[in-house]
């Protein structure tokens, strides 16, 4: 079978010579072989021998592949270049991200463990292995320094981040993480992934702006930002039954208190203001950037919905307890992303605090 279930993966796929409509003919030809022969072993030129329903699972899944990439851009030195260093920029941010969510899995665990709920403490451990995951981590860092030093090339750096982030990719246990995580930083950490392995395969993610009212946008993430675990619960509403109850307390001891000494202030504005954004991308991001100033300090976040004639805005003033300066190094993965979610950020500093606006275009009918 050689090379042939490998020949859509990215760096390989619009390489020169490479030829989409061919592969398609070949990988059906290999399947009509298969079945017309009732092939039994299949052996590729990479990974396992293949058995069986596994040979035409293998080929249609490629099949399919295939198909999606009519729209590749070939592999060029530039766009080698382009993969590499957005895989050194992600990578950055992936062992920000996984460091926090295996601390909140070995938090949460310790807590259920200090009440007894042994049980469910191993469970929680199990959700993700946190050694597998400091290993790629840490491989991915391995051939960065190799690189840096000149003993690797960039394309094998490139490879070698694509490879990885497919590796983490299928560790994420969603239904299970969502007990621990909230949604949004999940989805952020999907959305990174994801954004990268279609970037490095040449394709362009699609965009998927929607008209929504920017003052209930607004409203919800105010809600998420100030909500509290139990918060307006009261005690007889806390379940009674042993499953119930353990539910309550992974819900109660899972939240992470990052706002809990931040004062939120909502926007006041109430009439609607239609804008094209992707809501779910374009929230998450915006939750990372302000979590990370919690982190470093920040005592209010107010946000305020700025309504001009041509530049419609959402505003949000941080005011810091110490002097914090967001580099342009640091807001570079944000400002890529939000621009994908419909909105355009610029940043204002003053010595107490920084002002983050994100600028859309007015859509038509809206009053002057």
């Amino acid at each position: 079978m050689g090379d042939l279930l490998v020949a859509t993966l990215p760096l390989i796929a619009g390489a020169a010579g490479w030829d989409r409509d061919a592969l398609i003919a070949s990988l059906e030809s290999a399947a009509r072989i298969v079945e017309a022969h009732g092939v039994e072993w299949a052996c590729p030129g990479h990974g396992k021998i293949l058995v069986g329903e596994a040979i035409q699972h293998a080929l249609r899944k490629i099949i399919e592949e295939a198909r999606a990439l009519a729209s590749i851009t070939a592999i060029t030195s530039a766009r080698v270049r382009y993969v590499s260093e957005y895989a050194q920029e992600l990578f950055e941010e992936l062992n920000t991200v996984f460091t926090e969510i295996l601390a909140r899995i070995e938090q949460l665990a310790g807590k259920m463990q200090y009440v007894e709920e042994l049980s469910a403490a191993r469970s929680i451990r199990e959700i993700m292995d946190s050694a597998q995951v400091t290993q790629m981590l840490s491989e991915f860092k391995n051939f960065q320094e190799g690189y840096t030093s000149g003993e690797l090339l960039q394309v094998q750096l490139a490879l070698k981040g694509i490879q990885i982030v497919q590796r983490l990719s299928r560790l994420i246990r969603y239904p299970q993480l969502q007990t621990i995580c909230d949604a949004s930083l999940l989805r952020l950490t999907g959305t990174l992934m994801s954004d990268f392995l279609y970037a490095a395969k040449g394709l362009k993610v699609e965009e998927d702006l929607r008209i929504v009212d920017l003052n209930a946008f607004a409203a919800d993430l105010t809600n998420e930002l100030l909500w509290r675990p139990g918060k307006n619960l009261l005690l007889d509403e806390v379940p009674d039954d042993e499953e119930g109850f353990k539910n309550y307390l992974i819900s109660a001891f899972s939240h992470v208190p990052l706002f809990n000494s931040v004062e939120i202030v909502g926007p006041s504005t109430p009439s609607s203001l239609l804008v094209r954004m992707e809501a779910s991308r374009l929230h998450d991001n915006i939750k990372r950037m302000l979590e990370e100033l919690a982190k470093a300090g920040a005592k209010k976040m107010r946000l305020e919905i700025r309504d001009d004639t041509e530049n419609p805005a959402l505003e949000i003033l941080v005011t810091m307890s110490q002097p914090h300066i967001l580099s342009e190094y640091q807001v570079k993965p944000f400002r890529r992303r939000l621009e994908k979610a419909g909105a355009r950020l610029s940043l204002q500093h003053d010595v107490s605090s920084i002002r983050l606006t994100l600028h859309f275009p007015k859509q038509p009918g809206q009053k002057p």
